[in-house]
Parts: structure tokens; sequence; C-alpha cells
């Protein structure tokens, strides 16, 4: 493999290229790998955790990073976003970029330590004073690697990061066993991560050939930074609105019923965060090296999606129409009235790709306005259909959330035709081949169930074959559906 650093008007960059589709193919194998081996080896350290340790144990710990984990982000600006998304990063501006993350790192560690007994007293626990101090040092060891894995990134060099993020997994988590079983209770949960965070840092160091520059100069990354508080303040946004629900349906609803929404949103959740997001994660880095070749955005776009989306919407199709049968197995009778959330959530967690996908289109293109709009235009709405749902009746809210989906989605779809081109609308006609098929099934599933219990099964061939059918011509091209050639004249004019 040919390393090499790429120069610009005579700056030194810290960025790597390569043979742009076979890296783009390994570090999307290689993230999925990643967040597979994480998902496997932390239940399985949990489990054993579980048996060595108890409940208080693990709230105690949970209670602590409530507070840290909203520190995490603000914890380095966006920076490191900003890094990915550039054209070039002299060694200049990554080492001023590390100084800042250094210097946010050991503010961090002093605020919380300052703090903790505030944390301890909130919770009622002095336990919790020792604890915060101790995982807030969690701040300076992430600013340390931060640079690095940005410069991994950029080379879409998932393999390295998910090898060391293996060996970081494995040997914290022997630790944090080895610990239990020796009787230190909270503090096992403590020293394993931050071990983990130590010994990745460590790793990810020792796979670098990158040290920085005793410089500091803010003027050389203040475009940088701009873009990074954009994407700051987009992940803000999205955090604020990912618990809101949760903490006004507590305040205002049952316990009972933030039970049952809450369940019904963890299965389509867990398939998001396991599937998609680990496959679409690389896109970020993978569109910031082409952003300048329309063709190659285009075409990495479709394909990311015609392979996906057909997996997606089978088996996101499936949790809708059979969520009835997956609470009553995974759960029990009980949680039957968690089904039309889980329902719903499926349905509109089965558009996630091209969500995620023209996300992080836009942020590799700089399109930091466009982001903000539409992420404060969708969550403003969101906030209005919750507050509905929850002073009027909770259907509004589910409702909304699909309409909000839709509503996104056709945004999207507009706006990659614009900066990429291709027939986006074109592409739509799959969503609406899936909504309907969905819903129809939804429909006979009932219908023959009525006939006799067993035959509400058939749906799942009968839908696996219509939908097979229908993708399968898509992507063949061997058939255009009446609404697919009306959105097409329509955008031709």
């Amino acid at each position: 493999m040919r390393r090499f650093q790429a120069v610009e008007n005579g700056v030194k960059s810290c960025s790597t290229p390569m043979n742009f589709k076979k890296k783009s193919i390994n570090a999307i194998k290689w993230s999925f790998i990643d967040k597979l081996f994480k998902r496997g080896s932390k239940f399985l350290v949990a489990v054993i955790l579980a048996r060595l340790l108890v409940p208080a144990d693990f709230g105690l710990l949970a209670m602590a990073m409530v507070f840290l984990g909203i520190g995490n982000i603000f914890a380095d600006f966006g920076l490191g976003q900003a890094i990915i998304q550039a054209d070039n990063v002299s060694d200049k501006q990554c080492s001023t970029i590390f100084f800042i993350n250094l210097a946010t790192g050991f503010a961090f560690v002093a605020i919380f330590v300052s703090i903790s007994g505030l944390i301890a007293d909130f919770y009622g626990d002095d336990r919790l004073e020792n604890i915060v101090k101790v995982i807030s040092f969690s701040y300076l060891l992430n600013s340390v690697n931060l640079v690095q894995n940005m410069r991994f990134y950029r080379r879409l060099d998932f393999k390295t990061m998910t090898l060391m993020s293996v060996i970081s997994d494995v040997a914290s988590g022997i630790f944090g066993i080895v610990l239990a079983y020796q009787g230190y209770g909270v503090w096992s949960l403590v020293f394993q991560r931050l071990s983990r965070t130590g010994l990745y840092t460590i790793l990810i160091w020792s796979k670098s050939r990158w040290i920085p520059q005793l410089y500091f100069n803010f003027r050389e990354i203040k475009d940088m930074f701009n873009f990074g508080v954009s994407m700051l303040g987009i992940g803000v946004l999205g955090e604020i609105f990912n618990y809101l629900d949760t903490i006004l349906m507590g305040k205002f609803l049952s316990a009972s019923f933030l039970g049952l929404f809450d369940r019904g949103k963890s299965f389509p959740t867990f398939m998001k965060n396991t599937f998609i997001l680990p496959i679409t994660r690389p896109l970020f880095p993978i569109f910031s090296k082409v952003k300048q070749e329309k063709d190659k955005l285009r075409k990495t776009s479709f394909s990311v999606l015609r392979n996906l989306d057909p997996l997606l919407f089978l088996g996101f199709g499936l949790m809708a129409v059979f969520s009835e049968e997956i609470i009553l197995i995974v759960l029990n009778e009980k949680w039957l009235e968690a089904v039309p959330y889980l329902r719903i959530f499926a349905f509109a967690t089965a558009f996630a790709s091209i969500y995620t996908v023209s996300t992080s289109l836009y942020k590799a293109l700089g399109k930091k306005k466009l982001l903000l709009v539409l992420s404060f235009s969708e969550k403003f709405l969101q906030l209005g259909f919750l507050l509905l749902g929850i002073f009027v009746n909770i259907n509004y809210y589910l409702y909304g959330i699909v309409g909000v989906m839709v509503l996104a989605v056709t945004a999207r779809l507009y706006f990659n035709n614009q900066f990429i081109g291709g027939e986006w609308m074109k592409y739509s006609a799959r969503y609406v081949i899936f909504a309907a098929l969905s819903l129809s099934m939804i429909g006979l599933k009932q219908l023959l169930g009525n006939i006799h219990d067993h035959f509400q099964y058939l749906v799942i061939p009968i839908f696996t074959v219509l939908y097979t059918f229908f993708f399968y011509a898509f992507v063949k091209e061997k058939m255009q559906l009446a609404y697919t050639y009306v959105l097409g004249r329509w955008t031709a004019k």
C-alpha cells in the first residue's frame, strides 16, 4: 500500500488517499464488524458482571454517566467532524486542534471534580462524589485520542480502529470482571470504563505516525471551528429531542404508559443502531473525500441505498406486520399495549437509510445552514405533535412521527437532486411501494386471522414474494410504474 502525505501549496497534510472503492467497502465492512463485536462483548461482560455485582452498583454508575454524558456532547466543539470534512488539514491545524481538545479535556475534568459534591447531593448518595471525580478523567483521555481517531477516519482506515477497539474491549472487560470478582463493587465498572479508554488511546497512538507540533494558531482553524460549532448545534438539538419525549411523558403521563412507549420504541432503535448506523457511519468521511466529484457522490449514495433499503424495508416491514407476535415472544402479554408504538416506530425507522445517507452527504458538502434548518424544522414539528399527543391524544404524536419522517425524506430527496443530480424523485417510488405493501399486509394479516389463526402467517411468504418482485424489478430497471413515470415527467419539466 502506497503511503504519502498530500501537499497543497507547500503545506504538509495529515490526510491519506487510496483506492476509493476498495477503501469505502472495507470501511463499511469493518465498521459493521466493530459494532457487532461491541454489542456482543458488551452484552457478555454485562451478564458476567451482573452475576458478580448488585443492581445498586450499576445504578451508581448510571447516575454519574447522566451528567458526564451531557458533557460528551460539548467535548470537542464539533472539531472532530471538521477534520473529516476539510479538503486538507495541515499538521499545524491538527496541532492547534489537538491543544484545544487537550485544554478542553483538562477543563471538563476540573469542572466535574469541582461539582462532584453537588452531583452527589442531588442524588443523596455520598459515594457518587469520588466516582464522578475519577471517571471524569475519561474526558482527558478522549481529548488526547480525538485527532488521532479523526486521522484514521479521514484515511477510511476503519480496520485499524476496529482492531484497537476489539483489543480494548476484551482487555477492559476482563479487567472489570477480575476487579468485580475481587470485591471492588462499583469501582470495577468505573475502572473498566477508564481502562478501556486509556488502552484504546495508547493503541491508537502506537498505530499513528503523527505527533503534534508545539504550535497553536486559532486563525488557521477558524473556518473549521465555525463548521464544528454548527455540527455541535445540530448534535445538541438532536440529543435534547432524543430525551424530550421521555421527560415530558414522564412528567405529564403515567410511568406505566412511558414504560410501554419506551419498550415499543426500543426494538426498532436496537435494530437501527446495530444494523444501519454501522453501515452508514463511514459515509461522512467517504463523501468528504470525493465531495468535488458529483458523479462519485451520486453513484456511492445510490449504491448504498440500493443494497441497504431492500433489507431494511423487508425487515422493518415484517416487524410492523408482526409487532404483536414480537411483543408476545420477546416480552409477554402484559406488554401488548406497546404494539401500536412498536408498529409506528418500525414503519418510521425503515426510512432511516435515506435520512442518514443524506445527512452525511450534506455534512461532507459543508451545507451546515441547511442541516441546521432541516434539523430545527423537524424537531419543532415533532415537539408540536408531542404536545398534542400528551395533552389531547397520543395518536397525534404517533402519526406525527410518521408524518415528520415523510416530510424529512421528501426534503432530502429534493436537496439530493439539487446538489448531486440523479433521479431521486423516481427513487421515491420505492418508499411508496414499501408503505403500500406494509399497510396492505397489516390489513391482510387481520383478515386471514379472522378466518383462522394460522392463516395469518401466510402473510410472511406473500409479503416477501411481492416485496422481492417489486424491488427486483426496480433494481434491474425492467419495470416502470405509473407513479415513477409521472414523477419522472414532472421533474423533467
